[in-house]
């Protein structure tokens, strides 16, 4: 959702022609991570040595792995338009994506989060 009314809900748009989607299409299982290193000046457990680069795959480097099931959010919703806004708020150039690429806003509804 919004910045500053989150749902915790994970919120995606993806392309019904992506082969990930049609592969969720006949098990919706999903996954997927984030490091401290993705995170606006996250890197600081994340840096190898001093002044060097960070490295998400450093042990002291923050991650949660996000396990679920896709679901495609029902189109012309109350939810489908509060997560698009959110969306497009977030990436802009979401927006400018072409028609006829059968774009949907789907949800992962989780199921377990390992730290």
């Amino acid at each position: 959702g919004p910045c500053d009314k989150s749902t915790g809900i994970p919120y995606i748009y993806a392309s019904g022609m992506d082969q990930s989607m049609k592969d969720v299409t006949s098990n919706n299982a999903v996954s997927f991570m984030l490091t401290e290193a993705s995170l606006t000046n996250g890197l600081d457990s994340c840096v190898v040595q001093s002044g060097g680069y960070g490295d998400p795959e450093m042990p002291t480097c923050a991650r949660v792995v996000i396990t679920g099931r896709l679901e495609v959010v029902e189109e012309n919703t109350e939810e489908e338009g509060m997560a698009r806004n959110a969306l497009l708020a977030r990436h802009p150039s979401m927006g400018y994506w072409p028609d006829g690429h059968e774009f949907f806003v789907g949800k992962v509804v989780i199921t377990d989060m390992w730290l």
